[in-house]
């Protein structure tokens, strides 16, 4: 007959689990012992600054009705532009000097009346440019308010285009050179006139120039070319 012996399991015997404290399987394996991960930090979100809206001005529409007509306007040229919209003025038929004036949109930010009149040469505000050899015509392009007063110095918010004929005596006057005829500005805050950037169509006879920062008394000018330089003929 076959003798059993008894396995007693005590703290001397292995057991067939894994030790937790070894890591040891019972076939002598070893399983790692996980290890805890740091927890990750939640990313902050950066706040977003929204820039502020700017504020658009909208223009001030006067009705006519409402419009205070410039006073002793006899002997002017009177031309109501709304601020919203493209407008032309002209100097009066009976006027010395011809001037057409084109102004653009938002130019005024409310209802305005531009005024044009004419100048006497011996009237100018101060002299002219030594470079300018004669005065031809002079005339001036103010701004009055819907309510009828002058302003001294109208802000321009775009440019205006002024457009003036010239007769072939002024072009006489000149050598026949088409570019030596200039529009000229009077600067009242520096006190002296300014020879605008001024083109001349030789086909209309007329002489073009932009002002973009404020208007006052304009002249027409002769400019002749230095003393140095060789005038070039020019297509008539």
């Amino acid at each position: 007959s076959l003798a059993i012996t008894p396995v007693l399991l005590g703290s001397s015997q292995s057991s067939w689990g894994p030790d937790s404290q070894s890591g040891q399987t019972e076939s002598g394996q070893t399983v790692p012992v996980p290890t805890t991960l740091p927890d990750t930090p939640t990313p902050t979100s950066t706040p977003t600054n929204t820039p502020t809206p700017t504020s658009t001005p909208v223009p001030t529409v006067i009705p006519a009705a409402q419009i205070t007509p410039v006073a002793d306007a006899s002997a002017k040229s009177v031309t109501v532009v709304q601020p919203d919209e493209p407008a032309t003025a002209e100097s009066s038929a009976s006027a010395d000097v011809s001037v057409t004036v084109a102004v653009p949109a938002n130019t005024f930010g409310e209802t305005s009346q531009i005024v044009i009149q004419d100048v006497s040469i011996d009237a100018l505000p101060a002299a002219v440019p030594a470079s300018v050899s004669a005065v031809i015509s002079a005339f001036s392009i103010d701004i009055h308010t819907a309510a009828g007063e002058k302003l001294t110095r109208p802000a321009l918010g775009e440019c205006i285009t002024i457009r003036s004929p010239y007769s072939s005596a002024n072009l006489e006057a000149a050598g026949g050179l088409h570019s030596s005829l200039k529009m000229m500005r009077y600067d009242s805050t520096v006190g002296r006139w300014i020879i605008l950037n001024t083109t001349a169509n030789f086909i209309t006879s007329t002489l073009t120039a932009q002002v973009c920062s404020s208007l006052s008394v304009f002249g027409i000018g002769i400019v002749p070319p230095p003393m140095d330089a060789t005038p070039t003929p020019e297509a008539v």
